[in-house]
C-alpha cells in the first residue's frame, strides 16, 4: 500500500477542502494509506475529512497562519506574538518553522507522494520537504494569484516539485504563461466530485432553515465573501430584477474573507435598498440542502479556476448563469445547460430566463442528463502518485 501526505492551509468549507473531501472519499483505500496535514486547525471541515488520518496540529505553526478574528484569548495572543516574530525578521522564523516541521514530519514517516493541495502557504511549506515525488496542486487562476498576491516569482519554488496539477485547461495555461520552462511536468485534471454525497446530502431538508417561496424565483450564490467573488455586486443586480418586475429572492452562502468586502455588500443591500430580497445565510457545511431548493445558481466572479459549486449545481439539475471567466466555457456549453455573461449582463440574462420559461425548462431539460465522470481524472491522479 502506498502512503500519501496532503497538505492544506485549513479547516475551511471552501472549493479546495471539498476537492480534497471528495479525492478522499473516491481514493481505493485498498491502495492508498492517506495523512493530511493542516497548517491551521480552525475552520467547520474539521470533521468532514473521510478516509484519511489527520495528523496532530503543530503550534507554532498553527499560530503562525491562523487567521486572528478566529481566535480569543490565549490562543489569539500567541498568534499575534508568532505573527510579528514573523514580520520582524522578513519571514525568515517561518522559513525556518517550515523547514523544521515539514522534514520532521517526512522524517517520521515514509511517503509515497507529498501534495502541497493549494498555491501559496501549503505550496510554500512542502517546498521545504526533501522527496522524490512532491506535487503541487492550482486551484487558481493562477494570473490572477500573481495580481492580488504579495508572492514573487516562484520559479524557484515550483522548479523542486515533480509534479504540478492544475485543475482545468485554461488553470494550466495561465500558470504556464509564468513559467513555460517546466511545462513538461505541468499537468491538468479536474475536481474529483463525489455526486452521491452531494445527491444525499441534498435531500437534508432538516440541516435547511429556509423556507423558500416557491411563488418567488430562488436565486443562490455560493463563495467566499472577498473581492475576486464579486458577492458584493448582488445587491444592484438584484434591485434590476426587481425594478423590471421579477419578484426573487437571492440568497447567499459563504464565509467571510476580508471584511472589507463583507461591509461593502452589506452596504450595497441598504443602499440598493434589497435587504428583504437578498439574504446573508454565512458559512454552511451543507449547501446542497439549500441548492437543490433553487432555480438558478448564480457565479459573480471576476475570476475562476474550476469553481467547484458550478458542477455541484449541474450534478443537481440547477441552471447556472456565471461571469465569462476564463475557465467558463470549459463548465458550461453556452445557452445549452447554462450561460456566462459579463457582469453588467447578468441581470437581463436572468431576466430573461425567468420572462422565457420553455427556455429555462430547456436548460433543465439538458441537466436532466448530466453525469459527472470521476474514473478519467482518477486515473490522472494515480499516475502522478505512482510516478516515481
Amino acid at each position: 500500500m502506498k502512503r500519501v501526505l496532503f497538505v492544506i492551509t485549513n479547516f475551511g468549507s471552501g472549493g479546495t477542502n471539498r476537492s480534497l473531501q471528495n479525492l478522499l472519499n473516491k481514493m481505493d483505500t485498498s491502495l492508498y494509506s492517506v495523512d493530511v496535514f493542516v497548517l491551521a486547525h480552525q475552520g467547520p471541515f474539521s470533521n468532514e475529512l473521510r478516509n484519511c488520518t489527520v495528523l496532530p496540529k503543530e503550534r507554532y505553526i498553527d499560530a503562525l497562519i491562523a487567521r486572528l478574528e478566529k481566535r480569543k484569548g490565549l490562543e489569539k495572543l500567541g498568534s499575534i506574538v508568532v505573527k510579528f516574530v514573523a514580520k520582524i525578521t522578513r519571514y525568515m522564523y517561518q522559513d525556518f518553522l517550515f523547514k523544521m516541521i515539514s522534514r520532521k514530519i517526512t522524517n517520521k514517516k515514509h511517503y509515497d507522494a507529498v501534495i502541497a493541495y493549494s498555491e501559496g502557504v501549503p505550496t510554500r511549506f512542502v517546498y521545504y520537504m526533501k522527496h522524490h515525488n512532491k506535487i503541487a496542486w492550482i486551484h487558481c487562476d493562477y494570473a490572477s494569484y500573481r495580481e492580488n498576491s504579495t508572492s514573487a516569482n516562484e520559479a524557484n519554488i515550483y522548479e523542486t516539485f515533480h509534479s504540478i496539477v492544475c485543475v482545468s485547461e485554461y488553470t494550466k495555461g495561465s500558470f504556464l504563461k509564468f513559467y513555460p520552462d517546466i511545462s513538461d511536468k505541468v499537468y491538468s485534471a479536474y475536481n474529483i466530485i463525489d455526486d452521491q454525497m452531494i445527491k444525499k446530502q441534498s435531500q437534508y431538508q432538516s440541516e435547511c432553515n429556509v423556507s423558500f417561496d416557491k411563488k418567488k424565483f430562488n436565486i443562490i450564490s455560493i463563495g467566499r465573501i472577498d473581492p475576486i467573488k464579486q458577492l458584493s455586486a448582488i445587491p444592484a443586480l438584484a434591485r434590476e430584477l426587481i425594478d423590471a418586475g421579477s419578484e426573487i429572492c437571492w440568497y447567499i452562502i459563504g464565509p467571510v474573507g476580508t471584511k472589507d468586502e463583507f461591509n461593502l455588500l452589506k452596504e450595497n443591500l441598504n443602499r440598493y435598498d434589497v435587504q428583504d430580497s437578498v439574504k446573508l445565510l454565512g458559512e454552511i457545511i451543507n449547501p446542497y440542502c439549500f441548492l437543490i431548493n433553487a432555480n438558478l445558481l448564480v457565479n459573480t466572479s471576476l475570476s475562476e479556476a474550476n469553481p467547484y459549486v458550478i458542477n455541484e449545481a449541474k450534478i443537481l439539475h440547477i441552471p447556472v448563469v456565471c461571469t465569462n471567466f476564463g475557465s467558463a466555457k470549459e463548465l458550461l456549453d453556452y445557452g445549452v445547460n447554462g450561460y456566462y455573461e459579463p457582469l453588467d449582463k447578468l441581470s437581463k440574462r436572468i431576466q430573461y430566463l425567468i420572462d422565457n420559461p420553455d427556455n429555462y425548462r430547456a436548460l433543465q431539460e439538458e441537466l436532466a442528463t448530466f453525469t459527472y465522470d470521476n474514473d478519467i481524472i482518477l486515473s490522472k491522479i494515480y499516475f502522478l502518485l505512482n510516478k516515481y
